[in-house]
C-alpha cells in the first residue's frame, strides 16, 4: 500500500461524478476513502524510516521487514523466492548456489523446515 493518495481530491470528485453519472449506488465520499486509505496504511503499508546522514542531509528509507512481508504474501512474488542454498556442483548460476548461502550461513537464520515430497526434514534435527 503507497504512503500517499494516487489522486487529488479534485480527481476524486471527478472519478465520483464519474460514477454518479453512471448510476453507481452507495458512492463513498472522499473522507471515507481517505479513512479507509489511512486505516490500510496504518495495517498495511509500509513505513518510511527517517534518518540524517553525518553531513546533515535528511533521508529517508522504506521498512525491509515490511516490504518482504508484502513481498512473501503476494502469490505472484512468492514461488519465485528462493529459501534455500543449492549445491549445483561448482556452477554457480543464481545468488542461492554460492559458497556463503551453502556454508557460511547461521542455520538458525536459515528456514527451519523443508518439505520433500511428503517428508519434512528439519534444520536441527
Amino acid at each position: 500500500h503507497l504512503p500517499c493518495l494516487l489522486f487529488s481530491d479534485a480527481q476524486l470528485q471527478v472519478i465520483l461524478w464519474g460514477l454518479t453519472v453512471l448510476g453507481v449506488n452507495h458512492i463513498p465520499s472522499i473522507r471515507n476513502l481517505k479513512d479507509l486509505d489511512s486505516a490500510l496504511q496504518t495495517k498495511y503499508g509500509v513505513p518510511s524510516l527517517h534518518y540524517q546522514g553525518s553531513l546533515g542531509h535528511v533521508y529517508y528509507v522504506n521498512h525491509l521487514p515490511s516490504i518482504i512481508a508484502q513481498e512473501m504474501g503476494n502469490p505472484r512474488v512468492h514461488p519465485h523466492i528462493h529459501h534455500y542454498p543449492e549445491d549445483t556442483g561448482g556452477r554457480l548460476d543464481q545468488p542461492w548456489q554460492a559458497a556463503r548461502w551453502l556454508h557460511e550461513i547461521n542455520p538458525s537464520l536459515a528456514t527451519p523446515m523443508l518439505w520433500k515430497g511428503r517428508q519434512d526434514f528439519y534444520i536441527f534435527e
